[in-house]
């Protein structure tokens, strides 16, 4: 399942960072560096960085300078992933995207996404305790 929603004319709503691309994703909690989705190798091809609807809602985006709303789960290999579950940590902007290849030579498009300022410092304490506990009633473990 895909990390971005989001519409082709209007960008991205929001982005989830669920640690599918450790490799190339990065998370200094107010600068995320945020992979698109992944292109195939093909062989005796040039290749290309796939411009799926959900990467072209993103460079969207970054034309627009619209806030995209930034999700963190458990998941992620994160110093600012919450304890449990899934946290909204608030309002960022797309503020620049370039092509590059992973370590297996699939392309990409990366996302530099950057924190607006004006927001409450990310709330790290959540899931306080009682949520984690309501958390585990919900999901049965």
């Amino acid at each position: 399942m895909g990390g971005i929603h989001g519409r082709l004319e209007s960008g991205a709503y929001s982005i989830v960072i669920s640690g599918g691309y450790e490799d190339t994703d990065r998370d200094f909690g107010h600068r995320i560096l945020y992979s698109g989705s992944r292109g195939e190798i093909a062989p005796n091809r040039p290749q290309v960085a796939p411009l799926t609807n959900a990467t072209l809602s993103l460079i969207k985006s970054c034309g627009t300078g619209n806030p995209v709303r930034v999700l963190r789960t458990s998941k992620c290999n994160s110093a600012w992933a919450p304890a449990a579950g899934i946290r909204y940590d608030g309002l960022y902007r797309v503020v620049e995207y370039d092509t590059r290849t992973d370590t297996t030579g699939k392309p990409y498009y990366q996302f530099v996404l950057v924190r607006i300022e004006t927001q409450d410092p990310i709330n790290r304490g959540r899931p306080n305790f009682q949520e984690m506990q309501d958390f585990r009633k919900v999901t049965g473990g």
